[in-house]
This record gives C-alpha cells, structure tokens and sequence, in this order.
C-alpha cells in the first residue's frame, strides 16, 4: 500500500520498529494490551504491505489505532479508513500521484505516462476539462476511470484532488479558490448537494464531485435525475457501443509484444459476456483485454458465465503474492465458490445496497459454513488429547472456541486476492466489479431455473426476489426465457404446489409468477411448428397451471377475479408486472384448453352470440397493458403471440363488436376480418373501425401485430392500410353549431374577496363577524370570484380560530353534498387543530349518529384522508366505535405508509372475520381492502394475506369450469 510507509517518513521515523517504539511509549498505548516492540513492528510491516487488516480494526484494538494516529499526527478515523483500503482518506494529504498509472489488474499493458498521454477513450471529455467545470456531478459505475481521472487531473496539476467519503469531510480540506475535484465514496448522512451549490465559501472554486451516484443517491449511471437542484450538471458516461471499437483496439496494443490477443477475438468475448450490459465503463474493458492477454496461450478462453468467474477468481488467487499458507490453501479450494455464493447472496439486495458494499461482520454471516474453515484445529486436536476422553464444561467451551469457523481466514484472503475491494467506512464490495456482475447474473439464472433449490422452495427462492420490486420485472422474464426454451417439466405439478402451499405468501407470489410467465410463453407458443409437436407434454402442464391459476384467485362479486398477490414493479415504464398482462396470460391459457362451449371467470369466450360485460373489461385491461411487452427482452416473440392470440379470439364471427375492437388486443384481427370480408367498396363493418384507428396512441404497435398477422392471412397488410385509406379519402361531414360564448362574471362576495385584497382588513371582518356568519360560506357558491371560486386560506382561518364548531354544524345541515369535495374544504379541516377535528368527529359521529349515520356520508374522501393525517389515533379510537359499513369507508381511506396504524386496521378487520361480521355489503370491501394490503408489502402484509385468504377460500369450494 505504501501510506504507513509515507506517513511515519513525514515524522522522521527510521523504520516499523521504530515507529512501534514511539507508539508504545506514547501516553495513550493501552497497558492491557502486552506486545513486544519487534512484535508490534512486523504487525506494523504487515499493514504496510496491505495485509493483516482485521488485527487492527477489532473493536478490542481500537485504543492501539487512536495512539498510531496520535503520534503520526492524522485523525484516527482518517487512519481507521487507511487501514480499511480507502486511500488516501479524509483528512490526510490530498492526492500526489506517480507518473505512472497501472492499467490492468492481470496481463502486462504499457501503464500510462500522465504526464505525456491522455487518457483512453470513453472518458467524458467534461471530465477531463476541468477549466469548464462550474458544478459538475461525474455519475460513473467504473471505480478505474474515476481514479485514473483523478490521478491524471492531480499529476498535471490541473485540479486539486481530495478522495473522501463525505462531502462534509471534502468541506474541511477544502481550498479557498481554483479547481477541485471530489472522489466521492458515499453521501453521509448530513450531506447536502444542493445545499453546497449555495456555500458561499466556495463561490471561487470550480467543482466537480465524481462518484458512482448522483445527487439525489440514485444508483444508475445512465439515468440522471431529471432534474437538478440549484444547478448541478451531470456528466453522463457515454454509451459503450460508441467507445468500444477505439478503445478495445488501444487496450490491446498497449498489451507486451508476444500476448497481445486478436482483436476480433476480444469482440468476440466482449459479446459473449454480455456486452455493454456488463461493462460500465473504459477500465472494465480494459481489465478483460488484460485478462484475456494473460490466458492467450496458456489455456482456452471459457465459454460459460460460471467459468469464467471460476478463470477470473483462480487467476487472481494465483497470482496474489505474500499469503500465509492456510490462506493459499482455502483460495485453491474454495474461493471460487464462495464468491458465487456472496453474490448469491447479494440477489434481492437494492442496487445502492450492492454499490455501497457491506461491513466485514455482514459479509462473515453470509459466508456459506462449508466452506469456512475451523479456527485452530491444531490446537483443538492438543486440547482433545490433553482431555483423555474426559469432555468437562470448560474444555468443551475451549473447543467450540478453537473449532469456531474463521471468517478473517476467509474474508483476508478474498481482499488479498482483489476479489473484495475497501470502500466507505470499511465496508467491502465484490469485485472486479464486471466480475461480480457477471456471477450475479448467473446467479440470478440458476435461480429463476431452479437449479438452486426444487419444490416449494423454489417457488420461495422466487417470491423473495419479486418481493424486491426492482427485480420484479427481470425475474418474469427470465421465467418466460426458461419456459419458451422448454423447460417447463417442473410445472406439471404446480397446481399440487399450490394446494400445499397456499398459505405462504412467499411461495404464492413465485408460483404466480410461473403461472403468468407460463401463460405468455404459451401464447408464443400457440400457432409455431414446434407447438403441435410438443402437444403431448404441454397438455398436462397446461392444465397443470390452469388449476394453479384458479386456486390462487380472489374472486369478488361484480369485479375481475384476481391473483391473491400481484406482482409489482418499481420502472417507471410498464413492464411484464403490468396488471394486465396477468388477464393476458390466463386468456391464452384459455385459449389453449380450448374453451369454446362455455365461459370462464378468465375465460369469457363460450358460446354466447354478444359480448358480455366481463368479456368487454377482460379485452379493456389487457389492450391498456400491452406496452409491457415492450420491456421483455423477448418483447418481439411477445408481441406476436399477442397478435395472433387476438386473431383467433375475433374469428368468431358472433364475437364482432365496435366495443371490443377498442382494445388494441384483437383490432388488428377485426381489422383484418373485416377487410376480407368487404367487397369493392368499404362496409360498415370497416368503417365503425376506422375511428377506433384514429384514436390510436401506440401506432407503431398496430403496425407490428399486423405485420405479425399477415403471416397467417392471405390479406397482405398493404390491403389492410388500403382498405383504411378508402375510408379516410371518403368527404367527410362539416360539424355543425357555433361555439357557446363565455359565461357571465360572477359576482365578488366582499367578506371573501377582502382576504385577496386587504388581508389585514378580511381578518378584522371576521374577528368581528356575527353568530352565524359562518353559515354565509355555504351559501355563496363563488367565493372568491371567477371560476376558480376557493376560500381564501387567511379566510379559513380566521373561521376556525373563532367560529369553528359553527362551520361544523352549517356544514353538517347541508344537503349538497358536492360541498363535501370541493377544495374549500380542505382548506378548512387543514385549518383546524387536532382537539377541533376531534370535536368535529363527536358532532357528526356521536353515539344517535353511530347506529343511523346521520352525518357520516357527509364527509368526503378528500376530507377523511386529511383527518388520518392530521389526527390518526384520534380518528382510529373514533373508527372502532362505528358501525361497520362507516368504518370500512374511514378504512379504507387510511394512509397506506403509516405501518403502525395498518396495523391496528388489519386487527380490526381480523376481529370482525372472527366475530363473523363480515356480511354479504362488506365482503367486496374487505377482500379488496386485504388485497391493497398485501399488494403494499408493508408492515403486517403477511397476516393481511393470511385474511385474504381465510375469508376468500369459500369461493374456492364454490369456483366453475376448472377443467
């Protein structure tokens, strides 16, 4: 490492044993701690060489790092951070680089001159040009080029460079004036990016902070906040398809005469691995070229995810230098493992979680205990042969001691190999980073595959990564990979799964995530060679996943039957989550069981000669869905399958319907109907379409289902687009009527509109205002003039300071009860004070009012989630008094994020499903209440499932047509 070594030149010591001389004699050496010089000082020649870490950051030797600070003058958590790999810290000296920068991990490529040679392609050029910086935030994932940049900015003097990890530590070593570059580890706690636009301290200094986050602590290099506070700019790396070419043949010609590797075999592998999905940025690659270049000619390159993190791995083990020999010994063995087994780990971790890094004790317990290695088993076998068979208590404590798994061994032995790199306040992170990316995608794969675990265990594997909502999406597609591959053989018993398992919301959740992905591979599926030859083995899968299907909905009178836990999603675009999609999946399941003499709750195609209700809203949600398509990485496959699903379901000629063909799921298919059925000019059947055509918003998705259809037409889609074009050239009507004038200004109520235009004067109006003033509001529509018409807020309050239970009883006689919604009163009750909103809930919902709710369909929704809000023990202590048809509405109307509060909602319910309350006018109310409940995935969701699925399991017993 070579910074102890720096820093005890900086105090003219003469060598380790001499600076363990001085630290021992210092008055704050700890006397509890006995340590010969010579011995302190190999410790000390050890950290210097970058090993031996774990000694020093014990909890027990923390008194031994502050006196080492002490006496070379740092901070201790500037040392604590040193020894931990996170150099140069806070609080040291700022960056003074070597002339010389390494390039690669492995394999001999020329470094690079700082002071001669720019840096290689695919740096931002902002970057660099530190003479436009102003406020700059540099958001990259590669570690190598925010350091390479930083050494080169420092070497050339062109900025000053401070590696920290906090903005508040970069503030204290900051300089009055010039350029300044910020290395930025994390964002602590009391960090403030936008609040250091504004410092007036740094009004001469340019800035830019490089780190692996933005601003706002989002962890995506390629999308920046939308926008800034006060001013930031981003410095977005550019894509890596732009870059690659220059500088993957720059890598390699910097790679020593005799192993640089063909450039055309660099691509290859670069496609191999994954592309720019796997390399973030230019040191990444240049990391593979160097690897590449150390294999070329001593062994094959590996041609399989997991390979080549076993190459990766073992060839860093080999060629890390100075491990003791229990170290070597465990890295030969198992390192490979173990580092697939962390990254395991790390699957349903959030990324700023995984970016961040975990602390050595969290690392430890997720350390597979086979392979960690026992504390000191020479000893242990001494303690044994001492005991001669006589195991007393305190030799079998001494034991455990000895024979307790060593997870330092382990844990020093990946960081001395590279394969755990220090970050912020001494956490560790997997690395090199495009490695450990690799082994997460693999990872991920065995997963969803289930190759890590079988049975009900699978499904649970599933349900804690879609628990997690920015995998969600990735899983599902994943499964629709797995299954249009054919590997569907492990769901011919799922609807078995099902019945044993239903009652684990985890395991639920993975087995309708089979279930929809089943469903959208089959309707790719439907209609190809390869299906009719595989007929045999989908037949019992299908009715296998048919029968799952049904024995995890909830099923509600007057509404869609839905899954028991939807999946959910955190992308801001829909993706294969969408609501919709579920209904898609089912229909094609559906379809596939060749349900044409009678309808189904999923199904509602049978054998009816109009469209039914239920038919109509079925095709409505799965047309709003189908932009989730676009996401899968099968998005093209999908959005066939969806084209010719629709076809089929419009081939029935008793089917036709303008109201049905508005979603966009079988409009090509009527469309293409239709035209096949027309003669020489356009019908009517053509023409009712061609308005729902008009009002497209995807026509881009129209034209691919048509294109998709043409295949299994003889109409070609230039006949489709022709037939359009008849009707569109047809003259169409003039409107008719003239638009309708403005309507007339109405009229100012001067005790309102004085707040507008004298405050001070509307106050002392209503200070002043006579009993029964208040009843005034309710009487004047238009209270401030014009069309907005909202009492002012000065207004309002004034009315509630003094007059408040008077407001309450006008309100509480109206009749109108549109006054309940309007804004106005919002204004109102936001006014009010806790004791008031109490107050007002006595008047309306007092013990006569309770029974008969006089009062309670008064207060609308807007004005209930205030009352939460703003008095929610208040208004619970009120809800559990009501009668149940006024409670469930308050219910229903709870904040969804106060944990504590849906809680106590969920007992509530809970006692009335005991009590068996729940009637026929609540039940709809109460299921889709639960429903919301676990849906959210907050505090308690698991119990409110376990409702859902007590008071729902009825309509199982009684559900039809399951085939």
């Amino acid at each position: 490492m070579g910074w102890l070594r720096d820093a005890w030149s900086d105090i003219d010591a003469r060598s380790p044993d001499d600076l363990a001389r001085r630290v021992q004699a210092h008055p704050e050496w700890p006397t509890d701690i006995q340590l010969g010089v010579r011995s302190f000082g190999n410790r000390i020649r050890e950290l210097d060489r970058g090993r031996g870490a774990a000694w020093w950051l014990r909890a027990e030797r923390a008194s031994v790092v502050t006196t080492l600070a002490e006496v070379l003058g740092w901070k201790p958590e500037a040392v604590r951070a040193a020894i931990a790999g996170e150099f140069p810290a806070a609080g040291s000296p700022r960056l003074t680089a070597e002339p010389r920068y390494p390039l690669a991990t492995l394999g001999r490529l020329r470094p690079l001159q700082l002071e001669s040679e720019t840096p290689p392609p695919g740096i931002p050029e902002q970057a660099l040009l530190a003479s436009r910086w102003s406020r700059r935030w540099w958001c990259t994932a590669d570690d190598g080029a925010r350091e390479l940049v930083a050494r080169w900015l420092a070497r050339r003097e062109r900025a000053t460079v401070i590696i920290t990890g906090s903005l508040r530590e970069a503030l204290e070593v900051m300089p009055e004036r010039g350029r300044v570059l910020v290395v930025l580890s994390e964002l602590g706690a009391d960090d403030s990016p936008a609040a250091l636009l504004d410092d007036p301290a740094l009004d001469d200094v340019q800035l830019c902070v490089a780190a692996s986050f933005w601003w706002d602590g989002r962890v995506d290099p390629r999308r920046p906040p939308a926008a800034a506070p006060g001013g930031w700019l981003a410095i977005e790396d550019e894509p890596v398809e732009r870059w690659r070419d220059e500088l993957l043949a720059w890598a390699v010609s910097r790679c020593s005469r005799g192993r640089q590797p063909r450039l055309e075999r660099v691509r290859e592998v670069f496609d191999q691995l994954g592309g720019a999905r796997l390399f973030r940025g230019p040191c990444e690659l240049i990391d593979l070229v160097g690897l590449i270049a150390h294999l070329d000619g001593r062994r094959s390159l590996p041609t399989t995810s997991e390979r080549w993190v076993d190459c990766v791995v073992m060839t860093r083990a080999a060629a890390t230098a100075g491990l003791s020999r229990n170290h070597r010994t465990w890295l030969s063995e198992h390192a490979t493992s173990v580092f697939l087994a962390l990254c395991g780990s790390t699957l349903s971790d959030a990324p700023e979680l995984r970016a961040r890094g975990l602390t050595r004790a969290e690392w430890s317990r997720r350390l597979p205990e086979q392979h960690v290695p026992a504390h000191d088993i020479a000893n242990a076998r001494s303690v044994l042969g001492q005991a001669a068979g006589d195991a007393q208590p305190e030799t079998i404590e001494r034991l455990q001691r000895l024979l307790a798994p060593d997870t330092d061994v382990v844990l020093d032995a990946l960081k001395a190999a590279g394969l755990l790199q220090a970050r912020a306040s001494g956490r560790l992170q997997l690395a090199p980073a495009w490695v450990a990316r690799l082994a997460h995608e693999y990872m991920f794969k065995k997963t969803c595959s289930g190759e890590r675990r079988e049975g009900a265990g699978y499904y649970r594997d599933l349900g804690e990564l879609l628990l997690r909502p920015h995998l969600a999406g990735e899983v599902l597609d994943m499964l629709v990979e797995r299954f249009l591959a054919g590997g569907f053989d492990s769901l011919a018993e799922l609807h078995v799964a099902t019945a044993e398992h239903g009652h684990d919301p985890v395991a639920v959740l993975g087995i309708e995530a089979c279930v929809r992905a089943f469903g959208l591979a089959l309707m790719v599926f439907q209609g190809r060679e390869e299906a009719r030859a595989a007929g045999p083995q989908l037949e019992p899968v299908t009715a296998a996943v048919w029968a799952a299907m049904h024995r995890t909905l909830i099923e509600v009178p007057g509404q869609l039957p839905r899954p028991s836990l939807w999946l959910t999603s955190d992308r801001a675009r829909p993706d294969l989550c969408d609501d919709g999609l579920f209904y898609l999946a089912a229909v094609a399941l559906g379809e596939s069981r060749q349900l044409r003499t009678r309808s189904n709750s999923l199904y509602p195609w049978g054998a009816q000669r109009e469209p039914t209700r239920r038919q109509l809203e079925v095709l409505r949600v799965i047309g709003d869905a189908l932009g989730g398509l676009d996401a899968s990485r099968h998005a093209a496959a999908l959005q066939a399958g969806a084209a010719r699903l629709g076809l089929r379901l419009t081939d029935r000629e008793s089917m036709w319907s303008p109201a049905c063909a508005k979603s966009q799921l079988v409009l090509p298919g009527y469309l293409f109907n239709a035209v096949e059925r027309m003669g020489l000019e356009p019908d009517a059947r053509l023409r009712a379409l061609v308005p729902i055509v008009d009002a497209l918003e995807r026509p881009g998705r129209f034209i691919r289902a048509i294109n998709s259809i043409e295949l299994h037409r003889w109409v070609r889609v230039e006949n489709v687009l022709g037939a359009l074009w008849l009707v569109w050239q047809e003259d169409p009507e003039a409107p008719d009527g003239a638009p309708a004038g403005p309507e007339p200004a109405t009229r100012e109520w001067a005790p309102a509109s004085w707040f507008r235009r004298a405050p001070e004067a509307g106050r002392a109006l209503w200070t002043h205002a006579p009993q029964g003033a208040a009843s005034l509001v309710f009487e004047r529509p238009a209270l401030s003039g014009g069309a907005d018409a909202r009492v002012h807020p000065a207004l309002v309050r004034a009315i509630c300071q003094r007059r408040w239970p008077e407001w309450v009883r006008a309100w509480s006689r109206r009749v109108r009860l549109e006054l309940t919604v309007d804004a106005d009163f919002l204004v109102v009750w936001a006014a009010a004070s806790v004791d008031s909103i109490d107050w007002a809930l006595e008047f309306v919902f007092g013990e006569p009012a309770a029974e008969g709710g006089s009062g309670g369909e008064l207060i609308a929704p807007e004005t209930m989630r205030l009352c939460w809000r703003r008095a929610p023990q208040r208004v619970l202590a009120r809800v559990e008094r009501f009668e149940r048809s006024a409670a469930i509405r308050w219910i229903e109307l709870a904040p969804r994020d106060e944990d504590a509060l849906l809680v106590a909602l969920t007992d509530m319910v809970a006692r009335w499903i005991a009590e068996r309350v729940v009637n026929e006018s609540l039940y709809p109310r109460v299921i889709n209440w639960l429903h919301a409940r676990a849906r959210d995935r907050r505090a308690g969701w698991e119990r409110a499932y376990a409702l859902l699925v007590e008071l729902a399991r009825p309509s199982w017993q009684t559900l039809r047509n399951w085939e």
